[in-house]
């Protein structure tokens, strides 16, 4: 499957943030799709952790110029952990102390980098500590 410009930049992004190589960010997205459709053959809603249920209605084809395309409605129920990072990021907008770590994910990905970089610090500096 051929990637839009902006769905191949959140790729970019995911791989930044996660320290994945683009293969294994692709496999997860993958699985991911793969999950949607054996959920949606049971008209079962997908469920991703941390962000919530997607539920996938599919209402007929319409005629692009690229061919034929499904036309679906998709209804999202938000995970309680979605609408607590949206409902932190907006108290971080207007509050007068700006610590983005208010952010339930933005402290999560702080330990993520700072346990990563010990780690790449230990696996550098061990060979060092050997001599």
């Amino acid at each position: 499957m051929k990637l839009t410009s902006k769905e191949t930049e959140v790729d970019e992004i995911l791989r930044n943030i996660s320290h994945e190589n683009v293969e294994r960010v692709h496999n997860v997205l993958n699985a991911l799709m793969t999950c949607a459709i054996m959920n949606y053959t049971e008209g079962e809603p997908m469920v991703i952790p941390l962000f919530g249920s997607f539920l996938v209605k599919y209402r007929g084809d319409n005629l692009t110029k690229d061919g034929r395309e499904a036309e679906i409605e998709v209804f999202f129920d938000p995970s309680p952990a979605f609408k607590q990072n949206i409902g932190a990021y907006e108290d971080f907008k207007t509050s007068k102390i700006k610590d983005i770590r208010s952010i339930p994910i933005m402290k999560e990905l702080e330990i993520f980098q700072t346990q990563s970089l010990k780690m790449t610090m230990n696996d550098t500096l061990e060979p060092c500590l050997d001599d």
